[in-house]
């Protein structure tokens, strides 16, 4: 593999960077840029947040990339779902933030905000969608959970037993 992280979904501008302002650039763009460029995978963020509540996206330019207009958030990742596998490209969905405004966070996949009741359904609408395509091969269920312990304590600390619960 050789991949890249498309960084932006997880905080508060609700899609990667790059696609909003006065050099935006389309979706596809991107994916001929790592594609010309010999990538073949995409690690792409998110939040669960915004997959819960699933608001219409805003962060990107109308002109530039209309393939967005009037998209929640699972349906814009989908629309860049999509467009890497049309070029080929693999994808890696990655929890990042709980909520967008929630850097660095606990360290928890769970919290007072969203618990983990909360990040099963939204794993489980992910997997709604992407199941069925075919380049998105590997998920990430929650980065760096430092403030988790493995293999013992209380189940809300301990990765080993909520990855599998998770997965």
């Amino acid at each position: 593999l050789k991949g890249a992280i498309w960084q932006g979904a997880a905080g508060p501008n609700d899609l990667p960077d790059g696609l909003a302002g006065p050099h935006a650039h389309t979706v596809k763009h991107y994916m001929e840029l790592l594609s010309s460029g010999s990538f073949n995978a995409i690690r792409l963020e998110f939040n669960h947040e915004a997959v819960l509540q699933s608001k219409v996206v805003r962060h990107f330019n109308p002109n530039v990339e209309p393939a967005m207009n009037e998209k929640t958030y699972i349906q814009a990742l989908e629309v860049i779902a999509r467009e890497a596998e049309r070029h080929g490209l693999l994808i890696v969905l990655s929890c990042v933030l709980l909520a967008p405004h929630e850097r660095p966070g606990n360290g928890l996949w769970h919290s007072a905000k969203i618990s983990e009741e909360d990040s099963l359904r939204s794993w489980a609408r992910l997997a709604r969608v992407f199941c069925e395509q075919s380049n998105v091969f590997a998920v990430d269920l929650f980065e760096e959970p430092h403030g988790s312990t493995w293999g013992f304590g209380p189940p809300t600390l301990d990765w080993h037993a909520a990855a599998q619960r998770i997965g």
